[in-house]
């Protein structure tokens, strides 16, 4: 029983460890996004002007 407990717990813990690379990686294709839009943008003005 106690060793299914630590095998359970090491899965919870890799999980967590997942679910927050998966943030990290979310996190940063979004202000890549982000960052294109608003780069584009300023380019777009620019050939207006």
């Amino acid at each position: 029983m106690a060793d299914q407990n630590k095998k359970s717990t090491i899965k919870n813990k890799e999980v967590i460890v997942d679910l927050f690379c998966l943030w990290l990686a979310l996190t940063a294709l979004s202000c890549a996004a982000i960052n294109l839009h608003l780069t584009l943008n300023k380019l777009e003005q620019k050939k207006e002007e």
